[in-house]
């Protein structure tokens, strides 16, 4: 193959591999949700299967450390973030804060 060929071909490969990224759909923005009383991995896994019954959760990671959830909402749906509260606190345990792309919420949220 002479040099001109491979060029072409290179420039090719990256022109349909940029499209290709292009075109992934995009992942929605996560959203945060802070528990006092998380304080061990029990409590965490028990969140988060909690979590994920509420409509529209993709993924659910929960961090002990920062008594965190970080909740991915599944490709084009929308989490209703007092359905997010309400899931943990019917299991018992205490939200403060929760962090959304459209706000920020201290006390359950009215939708």
């Amino acid at each position: 193959m002479d040099r001109r060929t491979w060029v072409f071909l290179t420039i090719v490969a990256v022109f349909i591999g940029a499209k290709a990224y292009a075109q992934q759909p995009q992942r929605p923005p996560a959203i945060q949700l802070f528990v006092t009383d998380m304080h061990c991995k029990h409590c965490a896994k028990k969140i988060a299967s909690k979590l994920y019954t509420v409509r529209g959760v993709a993924s659910v990671t929960t961090n002990v450390a920062s008594g965190q959830a970080l909740i991915t909402p599944a490709s084009g749906q929308q989490v209703s973030p007092k359905k997010l509260w309400e899931s943990v606190e019917s299991i018992k345990f205490t939200p403060t804060k929760l962090v959304t792309p459209q706000a920020v919420f201290h006390q359950k949220p009215a939708t």
